[in-house]
């Protein structure tokens, strides 16, 4: 995302940064696991991710296996 320390101590709506959206990603290629570095509610599914993505720590989410559709997952 090319974000660096140089926004460091900025107000975000008066930052020098835009977010452009995209294309909403296919509901199967979005993994959900647990939060990671916590003690309090560790378990919770609150970290998302795309499945594959070269940017996401740890190979526990780029190697899932694809969300089966029809399911609660």
């Amino acid at each position: 995302m090319g974000i660096t320390r140089a926004l460091d101590g900025h107000s975000m709506p008066k930052a020098p940064i835009v977010i452009v959206p995209g294309e909403a990603p296919a509901e199967e290629s979005i993994a959900t696991t647990p939060r990671i570095g916590l003690t309090k509610a560790a378990d919770w599914p609150l970290r998302f991710a795309i499945r594959g993505s070269p940017w996401v720590s740890g190979p526990r989410i780029r190697e899932l296996p694809a969300k089966k559709s029809g399911g609660d997952g």
